[in-house]
C-alpha cells in the first residue's frame, strides 16, 4: 500500500485567476480557485496515471523476501529512505531503475524482513514540469471555474481534445510488469 501525501502543485493562485480573467484583487473565491488547482492536478494525474504534482510516498511491504523492490508509479524524482522492520539506520546500497511508468530497485543483497518501508517523491520539482501539462491544468481550471460558459468552454476543449492533445505525450500505457528485460 502507498501512502500519498501532495506537497506541491504547480499551478499557482495568480495564474490560476490570471487564466480565468480575474483582476489579482479579487480574493472572494481564492479559497474556491485553490481547491480547483488541486482538482485540476488530479484530472490530468488521473488521464497521465502518474503525479503530476510533487507528492511524498510512502510504500509499506509486510513479509518481504528479496532483492528488488517493484513499484509502479512513475515520474520518480528520489528515493528519501528504505527502511527494514523501522531500523533507525536506512540501507544505502541500492541502485534505482527508471522506466516511463514504475521503477525498480535493486538492493546489494537480498533481504527477509517482516516490513520494508520505502519513502519516496514522485511528480516534478518546483520549476520542472513541463508547459504542455502546465497548460492542460490551466485549461481544465478555466473550464471548471466559469460557471457561465463552463458547458461551452468544456464542449470546445472537448471538440478539440486540446486537453487530450496537451497530457497524450505523458500518458502510461499498460504494461506487463513481470516481463521486464
Amino acid at each position: 500500500m502507498i501512502n500519498k501525501v501532495k506537497t506541491v502543485y504547480h499551478v499557482t493562485l495568480e495564474e490560476a485567476k490570471r487564466q480565468i480573467g480575474l483582476d489579482q484583487d479579487f480574493v472572494k473565491d481564492d479559497a474556491y480557485i485553490n481547491s480547483l488547482i488541486k482538482a485540476a492536478h488530479s484530472i490530468a494525474e488521473s488521464r497521465i496515471q502518474k503525479d503530476i504534482a510533487k507528492t511524498t510516498n510512502v510504500l509499506t511491504r509486510y513479509d518481504f523476501a528479496g532483492g528488488t523492490i517493484r513499484v509502479n508509479e512513475g515520474n520518480l524524482i528520489s528515493i528519501t529512505t528504505i527502511e527494514i522492520d523501522e531500523t533507525e539506520t536506512p540501507l544505502s546500497n541500492f541502485n534505482t531503475y527508471i522506466y516511463r511508468d514504475r521503477f525498480r530497485v535493486e538492493l546489494d543483497s537480498d533481504i527477509d524482513t517482516a516490513e520494508l518501508t520505502v519513502t519516496f517523491e514522485t511528480g516534478y520539482d518546483t520549476g520542472k514540469i513541463p508547459e504542455d501539462l502546465k497548460q492542460a491544468i490551466l485549461i481544465r481550471i478555466a473550464g471548471l471555474y466559469d460557471y457561465d460558459r463552463a458547458p461551452s468552454v468544456l464542449a470546445s476543449v472537448r471538440e478539440t481534445g486540446l486537453f487530450e492533445r496537451l497530457t497524450e505525450p505523458y500518458v502510461c500505457a499498460h504494461v506487463d510488469y513481470e516481463r521486464e528485460n
